[in-house]
């Protein structure tokens, strides 16, 4: 099977923490996250609760933050085992959705702490993130998609996050609402997502093939693969709080408006 995707992708994905405190207890927080390069500028991106946890979560309201930290990781082929290294962020710009619902955060001029490699964490080329018109014409339900992250059953050994797959559940051309209220630019996929995997980059696989030279076929034959969301989190029915192997992402086109933004603040 075609599928687009290779063992590079799952080095493009970091662990994010964040320690918070009240002043007496210090909460650290896991999530995930991933970068975006354009024209060789890095864009963190990721979920907004998991870099602003009170946004969602009244109970961390009057926490301070410490520290944020996001890690990269190299695959070493003479010992055959993953390096990882744990990078503080000093300084940083946070940029939010307008429309304060959708759930994404993209963390732009990042300056960081003293002891690092320099090496250039391994990023998502922007080009592969899904515009609006994709959305449109490119992009249907059973679609199957990946999902890389730090879900509570990633890797612990190795500190490696773990690829799951989905298909698309709602029409990619409309915003899906599970409670019938204005839920953002939401997208639902069956898949079942937990915590720490906030933050993490779903894909449409590769579609089809290219055809070589000669050759014809339909236009919707091929699709490359796509970075269509990030997660947000799972669906659940109340008061059970039963999780319907259901999830969320908010689409990609959304996370294409934050860097355009960030680029014309420059």
């Amino acid at each position: 099977m075609h599928h687009g995707l290779n063992n590079t992708y799952i080095y493009a994905v970091s662990k994010i923490t964040l320690v918070i405190s009240n002043g007496t207890d210090n909460v650290s927080i896991q999530g995930t996250g991933f970068f975006i390069v354009k024209e060789n500028e890095l864009f963190l991106i990721t979920n907004r609760h998991v870099v602003q946890p009170d946004w969602k979560e009244t109970k961390y309201q009057g926490y301070k933050l410490l520290s944020i930290t996001f890690d990269r990781r190299d695959y070493n082929k003479t010992t055959k085992n993953v390096e990882v290294e744990t990078i503080e962020m000093k300084s940083y710009n946070m940029l939010f959705a307008e429309n304060d619902i959708d759930d994404i955060a993209c963390i732009t001029n990042i300056e960081v702490n003293d002891c690092w490699s320099k090496k250039t964490p391994i990023c998502i080329e922007y080009s592969m993130l899904a515009n609006s018109e994709n959305f449109e014409k490119d992009l249907s339900i059973c679609d199957s998609v990946a999902i890389i992250g730090f879900p509570i059953v990633y890797d612990h050994k190795h500190n490696m996050p773990i690829l799951r797959s989905g298909v698309i559940s709602s029409d990619p051309r409309l915003d899906y609402s599970f409670n019938g209220r204005d839920n953002g630019h939401a997208l639902a996929y069956e898949a079942f997502s937990t915590s720490g995997a906030s933050g993490s980059p779903v894909f449409a696989i590769q579609k089809g093939f290219k055809i070589g030279d000669g050759l014809k076929a339909p236009d919707e034959f091929y699709r490359p693969v796509m970075l269509i969301g990030i997660n947000a989190g799972n669906i659940e029915t109340n008061p059970d709080k039963v999780h319907q192997q259901m999830s969320y992402m908010f689409k990609s086109d959304q996370i294409i408006k934050l860097i355009e933004k960030a680029c014309v603040n420059k």
